[in-house]
């Protein structure tokens, strides 16, 4: 209600206006463009994780699959910062 009232289509219309987008459509295209190119940094980090966690957990879980949450420490398996001590490649060299 109040999102109309303040004169936008909908919510989306109006968390966009702080990134000075001309529309909902252009704006899930940049979003869309952005995932497209960390994809790949993505996908060889995880496969790192992955793997380190599987040398970590043996037998615990598909080591050609997704990590399992509970592996991750978090629910939503979105804070992979509890594992930094078993995935870090040089843990003798002083975090940045």
């Amino acid at each position: 209600k109040n999102v109309k009232e303040n004169g936008y289509h909908d919510l989306a219309e109006s968390w966009i206006t702080d990134y000075e987008m001309g529309s909902v459509v252009e704006f899930e295209g940049i979003i869309d463009q952005i995932l497209k190119d960390i994809m790949p940094l993505y996908e060889q980090l995880h496969a790192y994780v992955r793997g380190r966690l599987c040398s970590k957990y043996p037998n615990r879980f598909d080591c050609n699959g997704p990590i399992p949450a509970h592996i991750l420490g978090n629910m939503w398996a979105q804070m992979w910062n509890d594992r930094l001590d078993d995935v870090i490649p040089y843990p003798d060299t002083p975090l940045v």
